[in-house]
């Protein structure tokens, strides 16, 4: 049976090790989803066992990244044909992570969903990092003094556990996310095309393990932005007010998936 989380409580920060692919972020000539409506953009759902084009993603770190098909007739009916697969293993937790070209208009979305399917309770961790750009290239440059920083833009971002078996719809409000890079960039959530910016420039998926030395086991299919008339639209947080690293403080709401 597959499940819904939707998260809405104080957010788990993490560690924020994510490494930036310095030199594979695409300035030109990338391709991104398709944009099923106005309000809902599909990002990835992986249907054409292809991570180099439509969209293109860059995969960095110690990480192997591939896509497969669900072999289970039902799990394969409810998430599609194919999904990725995050495997590898951490020295300091941080094992790798995937990051796509965007340049939307986020204004138009107040959420992000993926599926993912867990195998068990130290499946692994994701962070979902979302890059808008505030010096107006369309581009996110890393930080020259700094590895894993940017030198320009903002970065929101959301961490959570997979601490589950099977799949389960994961919906997280974008005003969950938090500004981790203050005094850079503008520290606002302005993902919009006002004034020359690119908007929502990429995003990153970084993966660690569980525990310090350890490993990394999941899938996620469906990534999307949307818009859900559910969720009041509220801006992103400081990071400043949000200080709790416990686990205890993601509330998970679940549901049975249709």
């Amino acid at each position: 049976m597959t499940w819904t989380v939707r998260i809405a409580a104080v957010l788990l920060v993490g560690c924020s090790c994510g490494i930036l692919a310095q030199n594979k972020i695409p300035t030109s000539n990338v391709t991104s989803g398709n944009v099923v409506a106005s309000n809902n953009y599909v990002i990835d759902d992986f249907k054409d066992g292809d991570i180099s084009s439509n969209p293109t993603w860059w995969v960095f770190g110690e990480m192997a990244v591939s896509v497969g098909p669900n072999s289970d007739a039902k799990e394969s009916a409810y998430v599609g044909r194919q999904s990725l697969r995050f495997q590898g293993k951490s020295k300091h937790h941080y094992v790798g992570g995937i990051g796509t070209y965007l340049a939307l208009d986020g204004s138009r979305f107040n959420a992000i969903e993926m599926i993912v399917n867990g195998t068990g309770s130290e499946s692994g961790r994701i962070k979902i990092e979302l890059y808008d750009d505030d010096n107006k290239n369309y581009i996110i440059e890393p930080s020259p003094f700094v590895p894993g920083r940017v030198a320009f833009d903002d970065r929101f971002i959301y961490e959570f556990p997979i601490n589950w078996e099977g799949w389960k719809k994961v919906t997280v409000p974008l005003s969950m996310f938090y500004d981790d890079n203050t005094r850079i960039g503008d520290d606002i959530w302005n993902p919009d095309h006002k004034n020359g910016s690119g908007g929502l420039v990429q995003l990153q998926i970084i993966a660690s393990s569980t525990n310090r030395k350890g490993k990394i086991d999941f899938k996620m299919d469906s990534i999307r932005l949307f818009m859900d008339p559910q969720i009041k639209v509220e801006m992103p947080a400081d990071s400043e007010i949000l200080n709790d690293s416990s686990d205890e403080n993601l509330d998970y709401n679940i549901q049975p998936g249709r």
